[in-house]
């Protein structure tokens, strides 16, 4: 049996991306990570990168498939029996996106630009078999990690649960304070059955990697479902960001390290969720007033999108603000404010992202005469 004192960890997805880099901070914190990986090889060679780093007294793996009952179960025993507890678990399984990505197609689109005007019927293949995988995966797959797990977390003085998920996971499924686990799966099916049917537009769903969309946003709702119901626990439910991993073929503007570093993913708070963000726009914004008005917003902690007809300009304001130490809340599109279609482009874009907007600055080139 364990240390008392010591505190352990699991880190689901975890032999490369953001969940190496969350192992490789727990580790030079102290704590002793378990890595797993569905890859029984790559889980050990990431395993090796962190003890050839110092690491090796605290990191060791242990293979899981989340979407295995029986795997998450040895898992569980395991941890129990060489640890007696568990203090953490951080679900940041690799992840499905729902769609086949053309990767050459994304380098090209200017994604990694932030903001660029992305054709993305031209960059992603959707199906229902697709789909339907993508749910069991990031919904269903972290779901049955938490029930499997929770009573070894319970045997710890200080239970946290930490799902990473995404920004993009907005999606009303009514009042918070009423959200169910049978809610979340009635959303599910019936977006499933739209998709088998082929109305997924006309019933509103979300246009663009839709399955991926509904599989965050009902983690989202979980993770709220579990911190009312485990008041004792720290729940917390965080985007990264835009990070360069495989799901988007590297072409996030994140580094690793800049997403393990993601906003309450270290929190002491019982419960945050990162839908506390706020989102604004900012049209004309590369110089003057509005970059002015753009670095306050984002000083006090508020996502703002920048937006500018000329690209270059625009990209050009958005790198100074990341001098300031601003680059957690600022993105770059590009708006031409007399064109209808890069309107309706740049509002495609704030839904499918953020899923809301909150302020909408217009501001205007006076003219002195």
């Amino acid at each position: 049996m364990a240390e008392a004192t010591k505190k352990y960890a699991v880190v689901t997805g975890a032999n490369k991306g953001i969940g190496f880099g969350i192992c490789r901070k727990l580790a030079s914190s102290g704590i002793m990570g378990v890595l797993t990986a569905r890859d029984e090889k790559k889980g050990l060679e990431a395993v090796e990168k962190l003890r050839e780093s110092g690491l090796s007294d605290h990191v060791v793996f242990h293979q899981l498939d989340v979407a295995d009952h029986a795997s998450i179960s040895s898992l569980a025993d395991f941890i129990k029996t060489k640890y007696g507890k568990l203090d953490m678990f951080v679900s940041q399984q690799r992840g499905d996106s729902g769609a086949i990505i053309d990767g050459d197609a994304l380098a090209d689109s200017g994604n990694d630009m932030q903001g660029a005007n992305v054709d993305w019927s031209k960059i992603l293949t959707e199906t229902y078999k697709l789909a339907e995988e993508c749910l069991k995966t990031n919904y269903y797959g972290a779901k049955g990690m938490i029930e499997v797990l929770l009573p070894i977390l319970q045997l710890s003085n200080s239970p946290r649960i930490v799902n990473v998920s995404s920004s993009m996971g907005h999606l009303k499924l009514g009042d918070a304070k009423s959200l169910t686990e049978e809610r979340v799966d009635e959303v599910l099916n019936e977006f499933l059955k739209d998709f088998k049917e082929g109305s997924l537009e006309t019933k509103g769903w979300p246009r663009y990697t839709s399955a991926y969309v509904l599989s965050k946003a009902a983690l989202n709702a979980y993770t709220r479902i579990v911190a009312k119901k485990f008041p004792s626990f720290r729940v917390n439910c965080v985007c990264p960001g835009y990070v360069k991993t495989d799901i988007n073929h590297n072409t996030g503007y994140l580094t690793i390290d800049e997403g393990e570093q993601c906003r309450g993913l270290w929190s002491h708070s019982r419960w945050r969720y990162f839908k506390e963000f706020r989102y604004t726009v900012v049209t004309g914004a590369n110089k003057g007033i509005g970059f002015e008005i753009c670095r306050k917003l984002a000083s006090n902690g508020i996502v703002v999108v920048l937006t500018a007809r000329d690209e270059k300009k625009g990209l050009e304001a958005v790198e100074k603000l990341r001098e300031f130490g601003l680059s957690d809340h600022v993105v770059f599109h590009q708006l031409d404010v007399a064109d209808p279609a890069s309107i309706a482009s740049f509002a495609d874009f704030i839904k499918t992202i953020y899923g809301k907007l909150d302020i909408l600055v217009r501001l205007k080139l006076l003219l002195v005469v």
